[in-house]
């Protein structure tokens, strides 16, 4: 139980981590849409690259934004079939799809992983006149589902458990 402990206080505050730079993300791109709303309307002067930057906040707002979703509960699941199992079968439902969903998702991590990886290798920019190294705001989306794989690790955990104190 000390062990579980560890790693609910351990993964529970890189959630939190996570949260906070969604909400830092999303702070800025207000302030940035803000002021590019404001310099076009009353100045006639547009931010360049403003929609490609909003577009990279957005994604690093909804990839920071996914393990805190899992941990309150707050994707969409679809009971239909589950809610008539018993509460032993729900749990054994659980352990197999949140199992499933971890080894989809190390796939898409790796796969995420490499693209970053061949980004920063071929030295690839943005077609914008910004020149950003893709590879950063690539980097976002093995972050937000390493996130997102640490809580359903976490939950395959707790799942097991229950399971087995129900024995």
């Amino acid at each position: 139980m000390k062990m579980l402990s560890v790693v609910n206080r351990t993964v529970s505050l890189i959630i939190k981590t996570y949260l906070w730079v969604a909400m830092g993300l999303l702070f800025i791109l207000t302030g940035l849409m803000t002021v590019a709303v404001i310099t076009r309307y009353f100045f006639n002067w547009a931010i360049t690259g403003s929609d490609e930057i909003s577009g990279y906040l957005m994604a690093g707002i909804v990839m920071f934004g996914l393990a805190h979703t899992f941990e309150e509960g707050k994707h969409i699941r679809i009971e239909l079939l589950t809610s008539r199992l018993t509460a032993r079968g729900q749990i054994i439902v659980n352990i197999i799809v949140t199992t499933l969903s971890l080894i989809a998702l190390s796939l898409l991590v790796w796969v995420c992983m490499m693209l970053v990886l061949d980004s920063y290798r071929l030295k690839s920019i943005s077609l914008s006149g910004l020149d950003i190294p893709i590879a950063i705001p690539q980097a976002v989306l093995p972050l937000g589902l390493c996130g997102l794989a640490l809580v359903l690790a976490k939950y395959l955990i707790e799942q097991i458990a229950i399971l087995s104190r129900s024995r």
